[in-house]
């Protein structure tokens, strides 16, 4: 498996799939609500900037370091504004988990599904054969994403109460469109270290067992 570091952003025209950087806190805070943190596990907490400060963080360091939490961010390419974000957590055996969120007032645009074909691509590239996720039974929304992905239902189950679907990708070889990382304003990598709060980065390292909001 490459290291992250070495991966170039991915991009299909419409979404690109970067780096967090730290311009993107306010927007990043901005863009959840009740139901994402209901669909993540931490409600009736809410995020805070310690908290995202500390995600954005370890991400950085997974990223850099080739470690096994893949994540990006969502922003459309015209604008470069960002909308959302993705996750792969990759497994010693080869495999894979996904999630997704996608931001207030940007839901419903197909941004998701966009995301998560790259992210799929972002898999191959790294050597990722099979990808899976697990969704609420109740979160059509997101259910609607993996399969317009191309994700197959392999089971259900319930957790804690909560009917589940799990839903499974062969990935195939194609890393999709690549474009290389451009500076853009306040890109420099946040810095190293561990925010007094990293529940939201612990969230998210395990996201895919109550895949988010989409859109």
């Amino acid at each position: 498996m490459i290291p992250v570091s070495a991966v170039p952003d991915y991009s299909d025209g419409v979404v690109l799939l970067t780096e967090y950087v730290l311009g993107d806190l306010r927007a990043h805070l901005l863009g959840e609500d009740e139901e994402t943190a209901r669909r993540f596990g931490w409600w009736p907490e809410v995020s805070t900037e310690q908290s995202v400060l500390a995600a954005f963080e370890d991400w950085a360091t997974s990223r850099r370091t080739g470690g096994s939490v893949h994540t990006f961010a969502v922003r459309l390419v015209d604008v470069d504004e960002l909308v959302g974000g993705c996750q792969l957590h990759a497994q010693p055996d080869g495999s894979g988990e996904v999630s997704y969120w996608t931001g207030v007032g940007h839901r419903g645009n197909g941004y998701a599904t966009r995301a998560l074909r790259l992210l799929v691509g972002h898999a191959s590239a790294v050597g990722v054969g099979r990808i899976g996720a697990e969704i609420a039974a109740d979160n059509l929304a997101s259910r609607a994403v993996v399969e317009a992905a191309g994700f197959m239902m392999a089971g259900e189950f319930d957790r804690d109460g909560v009917g589940h679907v799990r839903y499974t990708s062969e990935v195939a070889g194609d890393p999709g469109q690549l474009r290389a990382p451009a500076g853009r304003p306040g890109s420099a990598a946040p810095p190293v270290g561990h925010g007094a709060n990293s529940r939201e980065c612990a969230r998210r390292a395990t996201a895919a067992r109550a895949l988010g909001v989409a859109g």
